[in-house]
């Protein structure tokens, strides 16, 4: 269910062009559910992987009603420290084609 809520946000939305594989890791801490992508991300310079981490909130559920409350960051995969994202540079990436479902 965290999945499915996570990806219906607009912190998905917006984080989309950099995830890169499904969920990679799942845990809870502090009152958050926390969940783990691995990802690229591209600035003007260079292009680096990053794990793309979002942190959702533990309450949230379908029977909320509201939209639940996500927080998301990247982390440089190879120093392990914070990427400061340009949220300008990351609009005009172009999102990824979503596929059909089979069935």
């Amino acid at each position: 269910m965290s999945v499915e809520l996570l990806e219906n946000s607009l912190a998905w939305q917006a984080a989309a062009p950099v995830v890169r594989s499904a969920l990679l890791d799942h845990w809870e801490d502090d009152g958050w559910r926390i969940l783990q992508y691995s990802g690229v991300y591209r600035d003007r310079e260079n292009a680096r992987p990053v794990a793309v981490v979002f942190a959702l909130d533990a309450t949230a559920g379908r029977d909320t009603g509201d939209d639940p409350v996500v927080r998301v960051s990247y982390v440089d995969a190879d120093s392990g420290e914070a990427v400061d994202v340009d949220v300008d540079e990351l609009a005009a990436v172009p999102s990824r084609k979503i596929l059909p479902m089979a069935g």
